[in-house]
């Protein structure tokens, strides 16, 4: 009788494990059906609220990018006083605009900065390693919360992005990007 039972406890504990792997697996197909689409596109548009917290100096910046993973061109909207400034951004670098003027930045290196961070959004969700998905209310609507692992090998800290998605459309509503688990980049993107 109780190698009957020890049967049966493992097979519930397999029936449950693979009840909730199911729903992960279903959430995971309805993000990779969003991700077809971005693929077929190549090019992606889009306009984000992005807060640039240094510890010491706190920066909001409203940011439109017309490109891919490999790069394109980010237009600053706010603050007022950066309006109109546009950065180039490619493999090479970072080369930025303003009214003629032309500035080259040279190789990106160090630290993810807002506009760093655009392509390797668009990257991330056409091509990244999607390690978990689910559904949530965030901020009131319904998303697709997908998790990618951008951590590279041979690197120690654990480097994640999390975006959530409107599910009808693959419509970007947010993004971060956490270190160890800890808070990093966030953007709330706007239609």
């Amino acid at each position: 009788m109780g190698k009957t039972l020890r049967i049966a406890a493992l097979f519930l504990c397999l029936g449950l494990l693979c009840s909730c792997g199911g729903r992960s697996h279903r959430e995971k197909e309805s993000f990779l059906k969003l991700r077809s689409k971005w693929l077929e596109q190549g090019s992606i548009t889009l306009r984000s609220r992005v807060r640039a917290d240094y510890g010491d100096r706190v920066y909001d910046f409203l940011l439109d990018y017309e490109g891919s993973g490999e790069g394109g061109t980010l237009r600053v909207e706010e603050p007022l006083e950066l309006e109109g400034v546009e950065a180039q951004l490619d493999e090479k670098g970072v080369t930025l605009r303003y009214d003629g003027v032309m500035l080259d930045t040279g190789a990106i290196l160090g630290n993810l900065s807002p506009l760093e961070a655009f392509p390797l959004l668009v990257r991330t969700w056409q091509r990244g390693f999607v390690t978990d998905c689910w559904r949530e209310n965030w901020k009131g609507e319904a998303c697709l919360t997908a998790q990618f692992d951008l951590t590279e090998a041979g690197q120690a800290e654990e480097r994640l992005c999390v975006s959530r998605f409107r599910p009808s459309d693959g419509t970007p509503l947010s993004a971060e990007f956490l270190a160890d688990g800890g808070a990093g980049r966030a953007f709330e993107f706007i239609e």
